[in-house]
């Protein structure tokens, strides 16, 4: 509660749940299951919903059980998907870390999650934009190669059914759709990008939205020596951003190459 000189008290309160008290965790792991290294994520401007983003991007069981001790520290039981997403997700059951790196969506009065958004795709997500349609999100994600993600709702405000598309800056579509209906697809994002060809970032994680211009900004935080992160995709079709291509051969090399340094990114 805030007074007229901009005192803030903060009161006891009862949440739906039964929690009662003046701060609250939010509730994953009874709504949507545990998450890992929430960061960044997204507040829309266009009615104030919150997602927080799973940067944590983790491979296998083995990443989660043991966080860097000698014993395991958490249960790494098979999960099973409960979720109103359009798709094949709901009661599938996948193996406990393909349950993290989502956009997962949260009720900050109730403090508890309400979904996880396996409609956008697993990836080690920074930051994200919710356009003035509400229907349009741009995606950002932390990581080399990272690639650039946009998702169109068929309903203004409805997240929960329509479209997912990977960026390709070379395509007469820049737009490359990934039918995102389908679990596997969803849980192995990076794999589906790379099949297309998708343009390859360096660490794209801040995305922003200048109301006055329409225009969408993201930030590329860089990596030390990203080359050898980006030469599997590149080995498999994938090419770089037009700009790291022209700032390799300014520097007398080429992007893949352990010469080519990225530290500030931009």
């Amino acid at each position: 509660m805030e007074d007229a000189m901009g005192n803030v008290t903060v009161l006891d309160q009862t949440l739906a749940d039964g929690r009662s008290g003046k701060f609250f965790n939010v509730d994953f792991v009874n709504t949507v299951g545990e998450t890992g290294m929430n960061c960044g994520g997204i507040t829309s401007s266009v009615d104030g919903r919150i997602w927080t983003a799973e940067e944590w991007f983790r491979d296998n069981n083995k990443s989660i059980a043991f966080n860097g001790t000698t014993a395991a520290v958490r249960d790494t039981a098979n999960f099973t998907i409960k979720s109103d997403i359009e798709g094949d997700f709901n009661n599938k059951i996948v193996e406990k870390y393909e349950n993290f790196n989502y956009m997962v969506e949260i009720d900050p009065m109730q403090a508890k999650a309400i979904r996880k958004q396996y409609n956008w795709g697993r990836q080690g997500f920074e930051g994200g934009v919710i356009m003035p349609d509400n229907k349009t999100v741009f995606l950002g994600v932390d990581n080399t190669p990272a690639f650039f993600l946009k998702f169109e709702a068929n309903t203004a405000g409805d997240f929960t059914s329509g479209k997912l598309f990977v960026f390709k800056e070379d395509a007469t579509n820049p737009w490359l759709e990934v039918d995102n209906k389908v679990l596997t697809n969803m849980l192995n994002l990076d794999s589906v990008s790379i099949k297309l060809g998708a343009t390859m970032y360096n660490r794209l994680e801040w995305v922003a939205l200048d109301a006055e211009s329409g225009m969408v900004y993201l930030t590329e935080t860089g990596s030390d020596s990203p080359g050898a992160a980006w030469a599997p995709a590149l080995a498999k079709g994938c090419k770089f951003g037009a700009h790291h291509t022209a700032r390799a051969t300014a520097m007398a090399t080429t992007p893949d190459n352990k010469a080519y340094t990225d530290y500030y990114g931009r």
